[in-house]
């Protein structure tokens, strides 16, 4: 019996993982801001202090959010803050878990859709397909991955394997090779 519930302690820590990870999925819009921004912001700061800013602010709403909860309450299936709030967390909370996502997505998918645009324009696509790549593909892909647990899913697999090599693997390994291919580009 403490075998199943190891394994079932595990699995949920590996979900939150994936979540936690695809939190930091920002990272991919940094070369279109990086395009954008004027010269004189400095790009060091910029970075340092907004995401110090958001991992204080994520860890102090965590902390205090799970605070307010007694401990029981915070095991067995709740594995996130957002389930206890939805079962204990009365009308207020249970809205709050409701809108949460509308709204992280409401603001963030559009963001998303014009720096895809605007990588896909400047790799030469002309702006119809880029257009629909970037901006109705999204949307059609979102009906079947928003009902059932579908995007529950898509994001446990996307956070542990494709951002974790995405934001992680990829933007060390690109800088380097731009750097040793300008070094060849001087000789």
């Amino acid at each position: 019996h403490q075998q199943q519930q190891d394994n079932r302690s595990m699995n949920l820590n590996v979900d939150c993982v994936g979540i936690i990870l695809f939190n930091f999925a920002f990272i991919v819009t940094i070369p279109s801001w990086y395009n954008e921004r004027k010269q004189s912001v400095s790009i060091v700061h910029s970075l340092l202090y907004s995401i110090a800013f958001v991992a204080v602010l994520f860890i102090a709403l965590g902390c205090l959010g799970a605070m307010s909860f007694l401990a029981q309450d915070l095991s067995h299936d709740n594995q996130s803050l957002f389930t206890v709030i939805d079962e204990y967390g009365g009308s207020v909370g249970k809205a709050s878990v409701y809108l949460y996502p509308i709204l992280q997505n409401i603001t963030s998918i559009p963001v998303f859709c014009i720096i895809v645009r605007y990588n896909l324009q400047s790799s030469g696509l002309n702006q119809y397909v880029s257009n629909a790549l970037s901006i109705v593909l999204p949307w059609v892909l979102a009906v079947p991955l928003f009902t059932g647990s579908g995007f529950t899913n898509l994001c446990d697999f996307t956070g542990i394997v494709l951002a974790s090599l995405v934001n992680f693997i990829l933007p060390p390994y690109l800088y380097l090779l731009s750097i040793r291919m300008n070094g060849r580009c001087r000789s």
